[in-house]
């Protein structure tokens, strides 16, 4: 890969093996983080139609952090709730790209959930965010019409379920390829076929959802 981001500076190991071992880990690790983040910000700066999988919460964060900073109008999200969900395990970085696009006026995110929203200690963060934001964000219940139209095949068990997915921009997407997996997606920064279908679909059901009160 061009540009590869070389690894940290390693730190002196300790004396024990497990240490040492836990060490070694750790810098590996965050090394292929680095790099992952590397790549995939090159993906959506350069609006690049390449679809690549995306699991693990660390990269599923990566992925929705990378969106927000480059989406420039509408970001539309279907989830289960925002709670212990990749959506607010919110790093400094992430907050901060959420934030600039919505200081923008002239942006929407806009949002689907099957649960109800209910603001407690696990999602103080994202609650004060939407809040501070409030003209710019649309919080809704995903009603059965809208739970049956994004309702499809799993990957993994091949029975139908429902299929949470960010869009941003009608060409930028994760699309989560299973329910019960929540962590292994599809993502794509430039397509924008894929992306305007579920985009238009998601408008066309969002409508006639009920809003929820973000507090």
């Amino acid at each position: 890969m061009k540009n590869a981001i070389n690894p940290p500076e390693k730190q002196t190991p300790s004396n024990t093996l497990v240490d040492s071992f836990l060490i070694e880990n750790n810098l590996n690790n965050l090394n292929e983080l680095i790099n992952y983040k590397f790549i995939i910000d090159n993906y959506a700066k350069n609006k690049e139609n390449t679809s690549f999988s995306n699991s693990t919460n660390e990269h599923a964060a990566i992925v929705l952090s990378t969106i927000f900073k480059y989406a420039k109008k509408t970001i539309c999200i279907f989830h289960e709730n925002l709670i212990k969900d990749t959506f607010i395990q919110l790093d400094t970085e992430m907050q901060e790209n959420i934030e600039k696009f919505l200081e923008n006026s002239n942006t929407k995110l806009e949002i689907a959930l099957v649960n109800d929203f209910k603001p407690n200690n696990e999602n103080t963060i994202i609650c004060s965010i939407l809040n501070k934001y409030s003209d710019n964000v649309t919080l809704k219940k995903a009603n059965s019409e809208f739970k049956i139209r994004f309702t499809k095949p799993d990957d993994n068990t091949k029975k139908n379920n429902l299929r949470f997915f960010t869009i941003a921009d009608e060409r930028m997407f994760r699309i989560e390829l299973s329910s019960k997996f929540k962590q292994q997606a599809i993502c794509n920064f430039g397509n924008t076929v894929i992306s305007k279908k579920y985009s238009d679909e998601f408008n066309k059901m969002f409508v006639g959802c009920s809003k929820l009160a973000i507090a």
